[in-house]
Formats: structure tokens, C-alpha cells, sequence
């Protein structure tokens, strides 16, 4: 067989492919980063799942026994590149026990007015329309349509997580507004 050698590469076809390698390599190098910082807050939230919406409110320890507290919280939300801030509350408390915690909204079901916790009573009260709960959060009278929402929560390492939601309000049905 005659096979004939491969003629050498030139210097114009080496000097153009290696000058081709460089520049690719340099456009890697700024496009791969830039790419990274794009999406990273995407690619963020999706890798932290429903988890990172429970946010920290406070030591399970610091609740008292069988009394309702009004704890207050600071929220950050990270949707994205856009980062959201809010402070809320809620109406937190510790069995007798000590074992088991309820977490309510304090938001009134009836037109979202904040309720507060009447002690000689032992009920939550809204004092804008005058709706009445029991010390569960269960409907008792006034013009709302149902008992205050709760809220979904869990305890780690001895600290209270909540999971910030609000509800449709003036309607019998629980439906959220945010997920």
C-alpha cells in the first residue's frame, strides 16, 4: 500500500489554532464564574428546599409553662437575587407538661386585626369587631368565621422554628396566601 505522509501543520494553521485555544480558554475562565454568580441563588434555594422557610424564633425553654406568650420575630426571605425582611409575631406556649408546644397566628381570621391574649378570661380576644377564642385558638363567638389559624413548627436542638404563613380572611376555609 502506498500511503502517503501527512504534510507537516504550518505555522499559519498552529499559530491560528493555538491563538483559537487561548481565547476560548480565556472566555471559559470570565464565563464559567459570571455564570456561576447568575444562578447560584437559584440553584441556592432549590438545594435548601421547604426547610429554609421555618425561620428561628426562639429557645423552646423560654416559653412558660401553660401560658401564652406573644413571641415577636425577625424574618428574612430569600427569593432569588430579591431578599425580603419582615417582623412578625406569634402566640407561642409550652404545655403544663412542658412537652408540647402550640403555635398560633395572631392574625384575626375575621379582617386580619392583630388578638390578643385577655388573662382574667383566659380567651383571645380581637379587639377590633370583638371575636372571641378559647385558650386552644377554637372559635367561641364574634364575627369571625373560624378559630385562629395555626402555624406549622418544629422543635430542633431545643429551639422553636416556625413556618411564617398568612390565611384568607373573612372565609370559613383555611387557605394560604403564601406558600
Amino acid at each position: 500500500m502506498n500511503e502517503q505522509p501527512k504534510p507537516p501543520v504550518k505555522r499559519r494553521t498552529f499559530l491560528s489554532l493555538a491563538t483559537g485555544a487561548v481565547v476560548a480558554t480565556m472566555g471559559a475562565l470570565v464565563a464559567v464564574p459570571a455564570t456561576i454568580y447568575a444562578f447560584a441563588p437559584l440553584w441556592g434555594s432549590r438545594r435548601h428546599g421547604t426547610s429554609s422557610r421555618f425561620t428561628k424564633i426562639c429557645a423552646v425553654k423560654s416559653l412558660p409553662l401553660g401560658q401564652w406568650r406573644l413571641v415577636p420575630f425577625h424574618m428574612i426571605q430569600r427569593n432569588g437575587w430579591e431578599k425580603t425582611e419582615s417582623d412578625h409575631a406569634i402566640w407561642a406556649r409550652r404545655d403544663a407538661s412542658g412537652v408540647q408546644v402550640s403555635v398560633l397566628s395572631p392574625i384575626c381570621p375575621h379582617l386580619g386585626c392583630p388578638i390578643g391574649w385577655q388573662e382574667p378570661r383566659h380567651e383571645f380576644v380581637c379587639p377590633c369587631h370583638g371575636s372571641v377564642f378559647n385558650n386552644n385558638g377554637k372559635y367561641v363567638s364574634g364575627p369571625a368565621s373560624r378559630g385562629m389559624d395555626p402555624l406549622k413548627f418544629h422543635v430542633r436542638h431545643g429551639q422553636l422554628y416556625v413556618h411564617w404563613e398568612e390565611f384568607k380572611e373573612g372565609i370559613p376555609q383555611r387557605i394560604p396566601l403564601s406558600g
